[in-house]
């Protein structure tokens, strides 16, 4: 896939841009053909405002509609290269990480979650899973992982903060553990 940049200028909104810019470079006669483009912004609001404009549009012009792919930023990367193995869906995400602190000393986790969810309360347990799901992603899209924090929070906030974290890091392996032995 070649990867083109293209800077459409300030004299309209942005989606507005976008918008003129695929009806000119790829509508042709009866159809507004837009598989080709992968078009990536800011956030999935973003996103969605555009198919809105783009379905617009192709219904004004009274031409046959086919979606581009749209993405966030975030989802880019997983474009760019083959995965070795599927990724593993938001729920199956946060179902792993639940899993994965449910089978934990509670001991330990207590030095980073002061109340633990009752064995039996899947919606709590699904909640923490959510939570270090969506640290572990922000963590992730910075090129760190849980063990980076610790290291630092060593230099920085000292050896109890780095502790947690170092908890955190080992979660984090057991959740990866859990994951490649769903082959995800």
């Amino acid at each position: 896939m070649a990867i083109e940049r293209i800077f459409l200028g300030t004299g309209k909104p942005a989606l507005q841009l976008v918008t003129d810019y695929l009806f000119d470079r790829f509508a042709r006669q009866a159809e507004a053909d837009f598989r080709e483009p992968v078009v990536v912004l800011p956030g999935s609001r973003a996103g969605r405002r555009l198919l809105e404009r783009l379905v617009d549009e192709a219904s004004r012009r009274e031409l046959r509609f086919t979606p581009p792919q749209i993405l966030t930023v975030g989802q880019l990367p997983e474009l760019l290269y083959q995965p070795q193995k599927p990724f593993a869906d938001e729920l199956v995400q946060q179902l792993v990480w639940a899993e994965t602190l449910r089978a934990a000393d509670p001991k330990s986790l207590r030095q980073v979650i002061a109340e633990l969810p009752a064995a039996g309360d899947q919606e709590n347990w699904l909640a923490l899973g959510k939570l270090l799901q969506g640290l572990h992603r922000e963590l992730a899209s910075n090129a760190l992982d849980f063990s980076d924090v610790a290291g630092r929070c060593a230099a920085v906030a000292g050896a109890r903060e780095s502790r947690r974290w170092q908890l955190l890091a080992s979660l984090q392996q057991a959740y990866l553990g859990r994951l490649d032995q769903l082959a995800l």
